[in-house]
């Protein structure tokens, strides 16, 4: 068993370590995890119904690894601080970290109900990416070398920089700027943020995170400011739309040399539109949607749920004349068509009402409680996803 330092997860919501009991206002906060975990065999599982867009965004049940990653989880019903994979806190005897593949689980093991007395509440998830050695940067091809190399400054006239989106090393990166700008390698940089700096969780992002996406944003700024004056395209993809929205954030200048597009951004596009159209920052000329969702990005098509009416309304006033008209007007119509349908924030909702009824404080004598067993749990709600 791994003990780990006093900085363990985010767990504010739970008890302190003199208590071993939730109250039955903080249990309001949780669902059982599964259908496998609800106390008939081992310890109850638990987590907190504010986990379930972040959760939902990450792992996708239909997929090896997302049930991997489910599988594991229902397992801490039987693993113990010892078990593989476990890490206990120094500072607190009843709280753990679960790794998975790609996650870090941040739980909690309290008195309660079940077979063995003992019930896990999840109250935490972290992004848990190690992959690669090449840091945050620009990069743009060096034909003496014959590769793409690392420079801190380097004039961007007539490029096209690719601002990649969540990927394990920089290869899978510049393999995706290929898929996605189709220039000769003289032609195409790539600003390159790792895996774990990009928030891959939406907005829903840790302090850490935060401060390693601030710090590669500062890079882009760098580069944005060199480079003013020059005819330049970015083209950011998902996370990296976050990086180049921060970027913006500390340039007031005048970019009217600069084009853009965006695809599956993972950030408040309507906001990252504004910033853009206030400095003068038109769309790529060419028969492709200046904002393009192809439905591929599951964190993507998640997030978007909370900002749908305001993509639409930014989308209807961004001027697209001449080039890529209907694709641009097929987007809005797509978004538009679909503009009530919320699964997550509709499942969600679900969840806090089967917890509510199945944690009411008081009750009328009149008042029947739903079985607690039947409540709607994590895993149903996102399969529904």
């Amino acid at each position: 068993m791994t003990k780990l330092s006093p900085t363990f997860g985010s767990l504010t919501h739970l008890p302190s370590p003199s208590r071993t009991l939730l109250n039955k206002q903080a249990m309001k906060d949780y669902v059982y995890f599964s259908d496998n975990t609800k106390g008939q065999t081992g310890k109850a599982v638990k987590i907190k119904i504010d986990l379930f867009p972040r959760f939902a965004a990450l792992v996708d049940p239909k997929t090896h690894k997302g049930q991997t990653i489910i599988r594991q989880i229902e397992n801490l019903r039987m693993v113990n601080g010892a078990s593989a994979g476990v890490y206990s806190n120094a500072n607190c005897a009843f709280r753990y970290m679960l790794q998975v593949p790609g996650l870090k689980v941040f739980y909690t093991v309290l008195d309660g109900m079940g077979q063995s007395g003992k019930e896990i509440f999840i109250g935490d998830l972290k992004l848990d990416y190690k992959e690669g050695s090449d840091k945050a940067g620009l990069y743009v091809y060096n034909s003496f070398f014959n590769q793409y190399k690392k420079c801190k400054q380097t004039d961007l006239n007539g490029k096209s920089v690719y601002l990649n989106g969540q990927c394990k090393d920089f290869q899978i990166a510049l393999e995706n700027a290929k898929s996605r700008v189709a220039l000769t390698k003289d032609k195409l940089a790539l600003f390159y943020t790792p895996g774990h700096c990009i928030n891959d969780l939406g907005v829903w992002e840790s302090r850490e995170t935060a401060q390693k996406t601030h710090d590669a944003a500062c890079k882009l700024y760098d580069v944005i400011k060199f480079n003013y004056d020059k005819k330049v395209e970015w083209i950011a993809e998902e996370g990296g739309a976050e990086i180049l929205s921060k970027a913006l954030d500390s340039f007031s200048g005048n970019l009217s040399g600069h084009k853009f597009r965006l695809i599956d951004p993972l950030t408040n596009t309507p906001a990252l539109l504004q910033k853009l159209t206030s400095k003068n920052v038109k769309p790529t000329i060419d028969e492709i949607a200046p904002v393009a969702y192809t439905g591929a990005n599951r964190a993507t098509n998640i997030y978007m749920e909370s900002q749908k009416q305001s993509i639409i309304s930014a989308l209807k006033a961004l001027r697209v004349k001449g080039y890529a008209e209907d694709p641009h007007q097929s987007t809005i119509a797509d978004l538009a068509a679909n503009s009530s349908v919320l699964p997550v924030r509709q499942n969600q909702q679900a969840m806090s009402n089967a917890a509510v009824l199945n944690n009411k404080v008081s009750h009328s004598k009149s008042f029947r409680v739903a079985p607690d067993k039947a409540a709607l749990t994590f895993i149903t709600a996102l399969k529904r996803v």
